[in-house]
C-alpha cells in the first residue's frame, strides 16, 4: 500500500475483513450470516464515497494467491479482495499483468494502490503500509530430485541459487550469503523450470507456491530438499 496515497484506509479495511473471512468457508456456514457485514466508521464510509475505486496489483505467477487464466485474474487473494470490495462498496480495478518487480515499481510510482500477498521488509515499509499477515507459510529449498538435503547456508556453498527479481527473500539471500552464485528470473515459474532442467541447483521460496506451480505447470524432477534457515 502506497503511504503517499490517501487510500491507506484500505489497509485498515483489509485487516478487519481478513479477520472475519478466516471463519467463512461457504454460505452454508452458520457463522457466515453473522460475519457477512463489515462495520465501518463514519470516516471510512466517507473515504469510500470519495475513493470508490481501488487499483490492485496484478503480478504474474504467484499462484495460488493470484493467477492469470486466459486474461482473467483469479485465485485466493483476488477472491478475498473482491469479496471485501463487495462488502464495503468499493470497485476493484486490476491493471494488465506484469512481473513482480514491474508491479512493485508501478506501486512506487502511484499507479496502483494495493499490493497484496507481499512480504514485509524495512525497505518496503518506507513507502508501503502493511496489514498484519493473513497467512504464514514455510520457506523451503527446492532442488532436482536426488539432491542431498539443503537446510543451512553451508549446504548452499558451491551451488547456483535461483532468485526472483524483487522478492524479499532474494535480497535477504544476497545479504546473508554474498559469495554464492545467483541466477535471476522474472517469475517463479521460470525459476522452477530452470531448476527442473538442472540449470540451477536450488530455488528457495514458500512451500505453497512451489508445490502449486509444480502441479499446475507439470514441472518434473523437483523435490523439497529442506527448509530455509
Amino acid at each position: 500500500m502506497n503511504k503517499d496515497n490517501p487510500k491507506k484506509y484500505f489497509s485498515k479495511l483489509m485487516l478487519a475483513f481478513l479477520a472475519s473471512i478466516l471463519v467463512i468457508f461457504s454460505a452454508s456456514n452458520p457463522l457466515y450470516a453473522q460475519s457477512s457485514d463489515v462495520k465501518l466508521t463514519p470516516d471510512e464510509i466517507a473515504w469510500i464515497a470519495e475513493n470508490p475505486v481501488i487499483r490492485i496489483a496484478n503480478p504474474s505467477d504467484i499462484a495460488p494467491f493470484t493467477a492469470n487464466n486466459n486474461g482473467n485474474v483469479e485465485d485466493l487473494a483476488i477472491d478475498y479482495i473482491n469479496l471485501l470490495a463487495s462488502k464495503v462498496g468499493l470497485e476493484v480495478e486490476i491493471p494488465p499483468v506484469a512481473t513482480w518487480n514491474e508491479m512493485m515499481e508501478m506501486l512506487r510510482r502511484g499507479e496502483i494502490d494495493v499490493f497484496h500477498s507481499t512480504a514485509y521488509s524495512d525497505e518496503r515499509s518506507k513507502y508501503m503500509t502493511f496489514t498484519d499477515p493473513y497467512l504464514d507459510m514455510p520457506l523451503v529449498n527446492a532442488s532436482p530430485i536426488g539432491t542431498e538435503p539443503i537446510n543451512t547456508g553451508a549446504d548452499l556453498l558451491g551451488k547456483k541459487v535461483g532468485v526472483v527479481k524483487g522478492f524479499v527473500i532474494s535480497k535477504d539471500y544476497r545479504t546473508l550469503f554474498p559469495d554464492l552464485e545467483y541466477v535471476e528470473f522474472d517469475t517463479i515459474k521460470d525459476a522452477l523450470f530452470a531448476l527442473s532442467l538442472s540449470q540451477i541447483d536450488v530455488y528457495s521460496g514458500n512451500l505453497v507456491t512451489i508445490n502449486y506451480s509444480v502441479l499446475k505447470f507439470f514441472i518434473p524432477n523437483i523435490s523439497i530438499a529442506g527448509e530455509t534457515t
